[in-house]
């Protein structure tokens, strides 16, 4: 799976992730289809 990781402001990186698993009853897996960015979303990523 591909994610993206902040790790600092201004270093944001696609990596390759693990799979996610189902480790209790409770869990879920959700795919996910389409999304977007709201401007709020940025502000981790700034210095």
């Amino acid at each position: 799976m591909r994610g993206a990781v902040i790790h600092a402001p201004g270093d944001v990186r696609f990596e390759t992730l693990d799979d996610p698993k189902i480790s209790r009853p409770t869990d879920a897996i959700i795919r996910t289809v389409a999304t977007c960015v709201c401007g709020s979303d940025l502000w981790p990523s700034r210095s």
